[in-house]
């Protein structure tokens, strides 16, 4: 199952960065100035195609998160870690199911209603409201993630690397706002953070599929190896000491 699950985490990164063959598809959106939403807006070219990759990517990304959950052990940053992951694939279908009706970066009059509307009003649109949930929730997962003791312990480059990504997701999510209202530069930090969530979840799907083929039951099994070997030990000595009671008990029964 967990070899399963890796592989589903690395071909739903791949689906989460679709946008890339935009260009190949006949896509004229610019981008760095188009959301990666605008793709999907039915009337664009192959906005069918992105929709069907949002949709499997969401699905690759929730069971990936299920396996991860699986393999890791169960604390409070795994569960809520593991949640937030399909959060994070719950979001991207979404997504899928609720494109955006107009594409502001092409469409004058969709860019005014925009501009006219504030940002907890655009909230209620289902697929403003799903997509920012999706960022927070990988914000938060990846945080999260790297202080559960089956990566941080096992492997310290990969915490400190989603620790640093979180806290440069969280840059970008902040910085889209003002660009939107500029009008450029919104699409280029938005496929930075695409890029940057999909890049998280193919290393933490590498690594799962390493600690299945390696034989690894747990991430955690350093902490596991010392805590037998002090199992082993300590019956070593509690058979050792009976063996020296039995030996003195003997000429007493003689």
């Amino acid at each position: 199952m967990s070899a399963v699950g890796g592989v589903a985490g690395l071909a739903g990164a791949a689906l989460y960065d679709a946008f890339l063959a935009a260009g190949w598809v006949g896509s004229r959106l610019n981008p760095l100035n188009s959301f990666v939403s605008e793709l999907e807006v039915p009337g664009q070219p192959a906005s069918g195609l992105f929709r069907a990759a949002d949709l499997a990517s969401g699905l690759l990304i929730i069971a990936f998160a299920l396996a991860l959950y699986h393999r890791l052990p169960h604390n409070q940053a795994t569960t809520f870690g593991c949640t937030l992951t399909a959060v994070l694939g719950a979001a991207s279908v979404a997504d899928a199911r609720y494109p955006m009706p107009c594409a502001p970066s092409t469409d004058p009059s969709c860019q005014r209603h925009l501009d006219d509307v504030s940002l907890l009003a655009q909230l209620h649109q289902r697929h403003t409201l799903s997509s920012t949930v999706g960022v927070f929730a990988a914000i938060a997962a990846m945080w999260l993630l790297a202080h559960t003791s089956g990566i941080n312990r096992p492997a310290p480059r990969l915490a400190r690397a989603c620790r640093r990504g979180a806290a440069v997701l969280a840059g970008l999510a902040c910085l889209e706002v003002p660009l939107t209202y500029l009008g450029r530069g919104a699409g280029a930090a938005e496929r930075l953070h695409v890029l940057l969530i999909s890049t998280w979840i193919a290393a933490l799907a590498i690594r799962l599929i390493h600690a299945t083929l390696t034989g690894r039951y747990r991430w955690y099994r350093p902490t596991v190896v010392p805590l037998a070997k002090a199992m082993s030990s300590t019956a070593g000595c509690m058979s050792a000491a009976v063996g020296r009671v039995g030996n003195r008990a003997g000429p007493r029964r003689a």
